[in-house]
């Protein structure tokens, strides 16, 4: 027996020295941070091996829907960037999730690649047409939702591409556009695609800083000739950036333009959001709760989203419907949406729970605050205020199990809160015993 505890107490020490190795280990190497993968194609149209970085948004692997991709021509500046600023967006359901293609472009010859107007950029467009669009289509779920961004010599390319071929994408982002010229600013292959079935309209977004030169005359050209000649099949925008020196600066452009550029080309996608009693009356003169679902609903089938109301269009709802005071329009997002999806924070739950109760809608505070707790076991405020409730409503059992297990979590927390919890539950206790007495 005394042996048999050494070898155990040994085999218990010698696997704690390994756990601890490892985790040194870990520490001292660190941990790579995968953003995507990059991917060689041996392009037949270009007689070269190009290769392209991937980004998959997160949720991909256990959902089997179709996703936008977003095309960045300098994906060996930006690629990074673009993935973080989508995924963060996505996050906050400004914009869809979606895939993230960059293309490496070696610098200066990326100049060559893509300058607009030139043979070699339509051979670029015959290999993003023929060649990675195939190879995506092949290996990804992705959907007809396309959209491209560029910078400099890129962003002339992308309005080479609205120009030549503009159903390869529905959106085209813009930054600081060069070279750009008249005689490039041809639109009769978009008018004549607008007249085509289905067709549905592109979008252009186009941006520059004060001080750029000839990138400067190349976007007051195509500014003029969208003006003039009023392309059909085409929406488009323009930004001046001004101001900071951080945002004007012509190699630093990208970062908030295809930030903008992204965010607007999805403006069909973005929560719903009014404010204020005028903004109230501005929702229910629009149809209220049931304009809301329809918006979500034709999100959803535009976009291959889920078929729910955006988190944020129901917690800005709801909180305009709370400081309003109309609990009729607070009840309809709360019954007709998903409000726990997007996992707001306890305080807003409680804010919102004690709505109904000033309400005098007691049973609703309490099933607001029963989820909120499944969802966030650890909050002392919820399961106080949800004793609270039970017992203004004589549910002393379920006061004083709540009670008991908000004091646990005071002392977890070393709250000031503990003396009152441990009293409350002690009171429920006493009061529990006296009508379990008066029933005998």
């Amino acid at each position: 027996m005394q042996l048999n505890h050494v070898l155990v107490g040994l085999t218990f020490v010698f696997a704690a020295s390994l756990a601890a190795a490892a985790d040194d280990e870990r520490r001292s190497s660190g941990q790579d941070i995968v953003v995507g993968k990059s991917y060689v194609l041996a392009s037949e149209m270009l007689g070269e091996d190009r290769t392209i970085k991937v980004s998959l948004p997160e949720g991909y692997e256990n959902s089997a829907r179709s996703y936008p991709t977003i095309y960045m021509l300098e994906g060996h500046w930006f690629f990074s960037f673009g993935v973080n600023m989508q995924a963060r967006m996505a996050d906050q359901e400004n914009v869809p999730p979606a895939i993230i293609v960059g293309m490496q472009m070696a610098n200066p010859a990326r100049f060559g690649h893509l300058r607009a107007g030139s043979e070699n950029a339509d051979r670029m467009l015959d290999f993003l047409e023929d060649e990675v669009f195939a190879f995506m289509t092949k290996n990804f779920r992705v959907s007809d939702r396309r959209t491209l961004m560029g910078w400099e010599f890129g962003g002339g390319f992308a309005v080479h591409t609205l120009v030549k071929r503009p159903h390869m994408f529905d959106a085209f982002i813009a930054a600081s556009p060069y070279p750009l010229s008249a005689e490039l600013l041809d639109f009769s292959v978009l008018d004549k695609l607008a007249d085509k079935p289905m067709w549905a309209d592109k979008f252009l977004y186009f941006g520059v800083s004060e001080h750029e030169g000839e990138v400067n005359e190349g976007v007051d050209t195509l500014t003029s000739a969208l003006q003039e000649k009023k392309p059909r099949g085409l929406k488009w925008e323009q930004k001046l950036l001004s101001g900071d020196e951080l945002t004007i600066r012509h190699r630093l452009t990208a970062y908030p333009l295809f930030l903008e550029g992204l965010s607007k080309s999805y403006a069909d996608y973005r929560p719903l959001k009014f404010d204020g009693e005028a903004g109230k009356a501005k929702l229910k003169a629009l149809g209220g709760f049931g304009y809301v679902k329809a918006y979500s609903t034709a999100r959803a089938k535009k976009y291959g989203t889920p078929d729910r109301v955006a988190s944020n269009t129901s917690f800005a709802f709801m909180r305009m419907a709370r400081a309003t005071d109309d609990i009729e329009l607070f009840d309809q997002f709360v019954k007709g949406a998903d409000i726990f999806y997007g996992r707001w924070s306890p305080y807003w739950y409680h804010r919102f729970a004690q709505f109904y109760i000033k309400h005098g809608k007691m049973a609703d505070a309490i099933a607001m605050y029963e989820r909120t707790i499944e969802m966030f076991p650890e909050s002392l405020e919820a399961t106080g205020a949800l004793a609270e409730v039970y017992e203004v409503g004589g549910q002393h059992a379920k006061a004083l199990a709540a009670y008991k297990k908000a004091a646990g979590l005071a002392e977890q927390q070393d709250s000031p809160l503990l003396d009152a919890m441990r009293e409350k539950a002690a009171e429920m206790t006493v009061d529990t015993r006296e009508l379990g007495s008066g029933e005998n």
